[in-house]
């Protein structure tokens, strides 16, 4: 079975509306929603040192940095948001504390399953603009790493947001909910997983991203998202087809 469907990107991340295949369990720096379109869907758990927990229920939140694996089955919708973004903040702030947890009724209400892709999630960012921005330091530190990705980056970023980088670290960890350089890495597979819509072999992505080479950027595709970045190519590759027929 072959994950099948569609994707979109947004603001805050991307957007995946189809059906689910095999993915190994991952952790990513990323707010993940799952919306059951056909019945429920079910999100093992995978706790470090504990036992493995099956969470089930028409939408659930997975928390960043959470070992987590999707169990395959019928269309969903899958968003993955950055942490930073104000509408991954405001759910990290009303949802369970649970590593995964079903989402609130008010917050599903807010996502429209099976419209405009690129729109789905519409509802949500009206329920978001009174949620708190992050510590303005954190941001200011987080746009020069985006722009970065030379040796020291967290060093130069920390002293331009007037921080340490012990401060900075534990900072992000606080306010993000991952260690600042498991963010960077999603920063680095997001770049790879654009350049793949552009129509870039995964040689090209790994070296716009800038990974050693293509293993390299396999091995943390799969450790980040439990998928190979064929797969990602896959589904992303119709994006760019898209982005070319709307320009023509």
């Amino acid at each position: 079975m072959a994950w099948k469907g569609e994707c979109s990107f947004i603001d805050e991340g991307v957007v995946f509306r189809g059906a689910v295949a095999d993915n190994r369990p991952h952790r990513h720096a990323s707010l993940q929603l799952t919306l059951g379109m056909d019945g429920p869907v079910t999100i093992l758990e995978v706790a470090r040192g504990g036992p493995i927990r099956a969470v089930s229920g028409p939408a659930l939140v997975v928390r960043p940095d959470v070992v987590h694996a999707l169990q395959p089955g019928p269309r969903v919708l899958l968003a993955l948001l950055a942490p930073q973004t104000r509408l991954a903040q405001r759910i990290l702030r009303d949802a369970d504390e649970d590593g995964v947890a079903r989402l609130s009724p008010d917050l599903v209400a807010g996502i429209d399953a099976n419209g405009c892709l690129v729109d789905s999630l519409n509802g949500l960012r009206e329920r978001s603009p009174a949620t708190p921005a992050l510590d303005e330091r954190l941001q200011r530190a987080l746009a020069v790493l985006d722009s970065t990705r030379s040796p020291g980056a967290i060093g130069r970023a920390a002293a331009f947001a007037g921080l340490s980088p012990s401060r900075l670290r534990a900072l992000a960890q606080v306010q993000l909910e991952v260690p600042l350089a498991r963010w960077g890495m999603l920063r680095r597979l997001q770049r790879a997983s654009r350049a793949l819509s552009r129509g870039a072999s995964l040689a090209e992505a790994a070296t716009d991203a800038g990974f050693a080479d293509q293993a390299h950027l396999t091995r943390h595709m799969r450790r980040s998202f439990g998928i190979t970045p064929a797969t990602v190519a896959a589904l992303v590759r119709d994006i760019g087809e898209r982005f070319v027929q709307d320009g023509e």
